[in-house]
């Protein structure tokens, strides 16, 4: 398994963690994150993992209110939605890829 590096985020009632895997793709990672923040508002919890990307992901994690996890190195879309879901503090979880 890879080592992560993780930001806590303060929870409140979690229904729903939201797993986005990112590997670079900002501009499409932006949007999909602003089409989600209505949802965060309502107990969603959104979590993102970057899958190596060479763009700073982080930062985008960080406005959007996210919880950011980062592989070491690439793993793939379906290992990143694991590390996602291993993480994920709502009652069910969904996984999204920004398009």
């Amino acid at each position: 398994m890879s080592e992560l590096m993780a930001i806590p985020s303060q929870s409140l009632a979690t229904i729903i963690s939201v797993i986005l895997p990112a590997h670079d793709r900002l501009p499409e990672l932006k949007r999909c994150l602003e089409a989600l923040q209505s949802w965060r508002k309502q107990g969603c919890e959104l979590i993102l993992v970057d899958d190596g990307s060479k763009g700073n992901v982080r930062e985008i994690a960080d406005l959007y209110g996210a919880r950011y996890f980062r592989t070491r190195k690439r793993v793939g879309p379906a290992t990143a939605r694991n590390i996602g879901a291993q993480h994920a503090m709502g009652e069910s979880f969904c996984s999204w890829m920004p398009m």
